[in-house]
This record gives C-alpha cells, sequence and structure tokens, in this order.
C-alpha cells in the first residue's frame, strides 16, 4: 500500500494570498497550517517541513488534503462540538478588568 504524495494543489492559492492569510489567521495552530503549506508550495521537502513543524508526515499529509479540498478555509480552525462556555465574553473582559483593577470591585478589600 503506497501512501498518497504530499503535494498541495497550487491553483487553490498563490502564494500572496497564503501570505496574506497568515498574517490574519485567527490562531495560532492556523498560522502554522498555513506556513507549512506555504512551505511545500515553495518546493520545501515534505519531510523537512514536517520536521520544521516537528509534525509527522501523516499529519502534513492531512493538512494538505484539507487544503487541496477547502483551499485556505480548510486550514483555518473549525468550531469543535461540545459544551457551550458558561462564561460570556462581556463577563470575561469583566472579571479580566476586575482582576487588573481591584480598586473597581466594589464591597469588601
Amino acid at each position: 500500500m503506497s501512501r498518497e504524495p504530499i503535494h498541495p494543489n497550487a491553483e487553490n492559492s498563490s502564494l500572496e494570498a497564503l501570505d496574506i492569510a497568515i498574517r490574519c489567521a485567527p490562531s495560532k495552530s492556523a498560522h502554522r497550517r498555513l506556513l507549512a503549506l506555504k512551505m511545500l508550495l515553495m518546493d520545501l521537502e515534505p519531510a523537512t517541513v514536517a520536521e520544521i513543524f516537528a509534525i509527522s508526515r501523516a499529519t502534513l499529509r492531512r493538512w494538505v488534503r484539507r487544503f487541496n479540498a477547502q483551499g485556505i478555509d480548510g486550514l483555518i480552525d473549525r468550531p469543535r462540538p461540545g459544551r457551550p462556555r458558561k462564561i460570556t465574553a462581556a463577563q470575561s473582559a469583566r472579571y479580566r478588568e476586575l482582576i487588573e483593577h481591584p480598586d473597581q470591585a466594589g464591597g469588601a478589600s
């Protein structure tokens, strides 16, 4: 059983579009995936790219499959199922503010 080659489809994105996506990546993991794909499109060897990012070739192959199927969007983190957050974003911001400025909290010191 031979493994599929690790070759991203260059028609899915230009290097310039990948550069923009890398700069605007919403998370560190998306940034890593986009950067790895850019390196592959620049003709670096898959083994070298896998070594640079300390990932397996199977993981790199999975990233390439997602890129080939969905383009740049395939490398951006998707929402995961699970329990919803109990604290809203507004509450989180308020708690963070109170932690940074405890004098603003009412009541006992």
